[in-house]
């Protein structure tokens, strides 16, 4: 069944491919080049500047902008006044057209995960959410993206297990979870009372520049204990690659 969804997809794709097949893979090729060169400087920066989530949220969209605008400037402008009167040849044409089409279909993937996985309590859809999350364009997304990328798939996991209160209760009786809960750093944020204000106000800036909540990064038991979590959570969402080897929960 095709949704609007799926429409609205194949109309971008179409735009991205004849703006690759007009312009050429040079001028195409400074898109993507910019974007991971600048996410992997704001990477950089964000582990040499004690984990800053706000500098990497604001560095992540500034410098992939910053060095597409300077490879334009330095590169696209003497491109385009040598070859005002031409298009570009054949072979890069095509070779720009599929890597834009490519491109493009990247660009819509953060969309359709932000949509599909998270909780509609926290962004609030109607009928997007469920346009969205049944179209073919998602189903691709979620089989060769979401449940090939573990970051991904274990996110989409805990979110949907933290909506099912038989599940849910599962994982509160686990001794996974009880062992991340009584953490005593996981326990100090918990007790504080500036930060639980904050969760209730709704003060994100806070939240990312709290000083307990970024050493959390910096903890490898904290990570060690929250990966057998994340197991715990994929066992109970049936998956059989970690189901078998841990204890049934009651």
């Amino acid at each position: 069944m095709i949704f609007l969804t799926d429409i609205m997809v194949l109309i971008w794709l179409v735009f991205v491919y004849h703006q690759g097949w007009r312009k050429g893979f040079l001028q195409i090729f400074f898109g993507p080049l910019s974007c991971f060169a600048g996410l992997a400087l704001s990477w950089f920066i964000f582990l040499k500047t004690d984990y800053n989530p706000i500098g990497l949220f604001f560095s992540s969209i500034f410098f992939p902008l910053f060095i597409f605008a300077f490879l334009s400037t330095a590169f696209g402008s003497s491109y385009k006044l040598r070859n005002r009167y031409t298009l570009p040849s054949l072979p890069s044409s095509i070779s720009g057209s599929l890597l834009n089409l490519i491109w493009g279909f990247c660009l819509l993937i953060p969309f359709f995960i932000l949509i599909t996985i998270t909780p509609p309590s926290v962004l609030p859809m109607g009928n997007l959410r469920n346009n969205v999350a049944q179209s073919l364009t998602n189903k691709l997304i979620e089989e060769f993206v979401i449940n090939q990328i573990p970051l991904i798939k274990n996110a989409d996991i805990a979110l949907r297990a933290a909506q099912d209160p038989s599940k849910l209760k599962k994982l509160q009786t686990s001794p996974e979870m009880s062992e991340f809960y009584h953490d005593n750093k996981i326990q100090d944020i918990l007790n504080d009372a500036e930060i639980q204000k904050a969760v209730k106000d709704k003060d994100i800036f806070y939240l990312l520049e709290n000083s307990k909540l970024k050493a959390l990064w910096q903890d490898p038991s904290l990570k060690e204990k929250f990966t057998n979590l994340m197991k715990r959570i994929t066992a109970v969402e049936g998956d059989p690659e970690y189901s078998s080897s841990l204890p049934a929960v009651e």
